[in-house]
């Protein structure tokens, strides 16, 4: 079953390539939404797909990328779907 996930990221995750890695993980894991940059120098994920492709996925925000230091990881899990075609980078 598909699921909607809200997903706040703290910690230096700005300026250090976390979105482009992101937006890669997101292709391999075959999950759709977008990533940005929030208030406060957080990263705001919005994804959707099935629950072992968004395990996956968070599993990945939740280490980050090289050069990156992750410190809370916030999820806001919903089954109401947006309908993403695909992952995108804002």
């Amino acid at each position: 079953m598909k699921k909607h996930v809200n997903i706040a990221i703290s910690g230096k995750v700005v300026n250090v390539g976390f979105r482009f890695g992101a937006m890669e993980r997101a292709y391999k894991d075959g999950v759709t939404g977008f990533v940005k940059y929030a208030k406060n120098k957080m990263v705001w994920i919005e994804v959707e797909g099935e629950e072992d492709q968004l395990d996956s996925f968070i599993k990945w925000c939740r280490k980050g990328c090289l050069g990156s230091i992750v410190n809370e990881v916030s999820l806001d899990e919903s089954l109401d779907l947006k309908g993403f075609s695909s992952f995108e980078m804002k």
